[in-house]
């Protein structure tokens, strides 16, 4: 792990990484899907690699490739017969 990934960082640099708003980080951690800080009262710390995971795994989830429809048949379907 490099010095780097050993880093603390607060909830301002959480929201910078993440584009998220610190009441949208705080919900996430209070329903269990953020990485729960580290500290005791007000003094609320994050590690960076756990950060980068969570990060990581959002945006394996995010953007999985769409399914598209394949049409079954390039051709027009036949006109019905005229009586």
């Amino acid at each position: 792990m490099s010095a780097d990934a050993r880093r603390i960082i607060g909830i301002d640099e959480v929201c910078r990484l993440t584009g998220d708003s610190k009441s949208t980080i705080n919900r996430r951690v209070k329903d269990g899907s953020f990485p729960p800080p580290r500290g005791r009262g007000r003094v609320r710390k994050w590690w960076l690699h756990e950060v980068e995971a969570w990060m990581a795994e959002e945006m394996a989830t995010e953007f999985k490739p769409l399914a598209v429809p394949v049409p079954t048949s390039a051709q027009p379907a036949p006109e019905p017969p005229t009586t």
